[in-house]
C-alpha cells in the first residue's frame, strides 16, 4: 500500500512539474520580458501566441525582442547570428514589417557575411545563406545597394 502511495504521489508531482513547464506564455508575459530584456526567453516564446492572435502588438514585441536578441549574441560568433537570423525570419515572417527588426538584421548579417567571406574555405557555404538571407528581405534597397 505505501508503495502504491509513493508512486501515486511521484506520478502527481511529475504531471504537475510536466504540466507547469508546459505553460504557454501571454502577450503580457512577452510585454514583461521585453521590459526586463529577457530576449533570449521571450524569443523562444513568441510562438506560444497562437497565429490568430499575432496582432500589431505582437508584432511589435516580437521585432524589439528578435532585435535584442540578435544584438545579445556574441560577435565572437557572427556565423550563428546569420543562422539566427535565418531561423527568425523562417518561423516569424511578420517581424520582417518592423523597421526597426530590418535595419538590426542588415547590419549584424552584413557584418556577419563580410567575416564569412573573408574565410576562403566557406565562401559556397556563405553564398548560399547569403543568398537566403537577401532573399529574404528583397524589397529592401538599402540591403541590394550594400550586398
Amino acid at each position: 500500500m505505501r508503495k502504491q502511495l509513493l508512486v501515486c504521489a511521484l506520478l502527481a508531482i511529475t504531471t504537475s512539474a510536466a504540466t507547469a513547464d508546459d505553460k504557454k506564455y501571454t502577450l503580457a508575459d512577452l510585454k514583461a520580458l521585453l521590459s526586463q530584456k529577457s530576449y533570449k526567453e521571450a524569443v523562444a516564446h513568441l510562438g506560444d501566441i497562437a497565429p490568430a492572435e499575432r496582432n500589431a502588438e505582437w508584432q511589435s514585441i516580437a521585432a524589439d525582442v528578435a532585435t535584442g536578441y540578435l544584438a545579445g549574441l556574441s560577435n565572437d560568433d557572427l556565423s550563428a547570428k546569420i543562422l539566427e537570423i535565418e531561423r527568425l525570419d523562417g518561423q516569424y515572417p511578420l517581424i520582417m514589417k518592423s523597421p526597426k527588426y530590418v535595419k538590426a538584421r542588415t547590419e549584424i548579417g552584413l557584418k556577419g557575411f563580410e567575416a564569412c567571406f573573408s574565410e576562403p574555405y566557406a565562401f559556397q557555404v556563405c553564398k548560399e545563406h547569403f543568398v537566403k538571407f537577401v532573399d529574404a528581405d528583397a524589397t529592401n534597397p538599402e540591403l541590394t545597394f550594400r550586398a
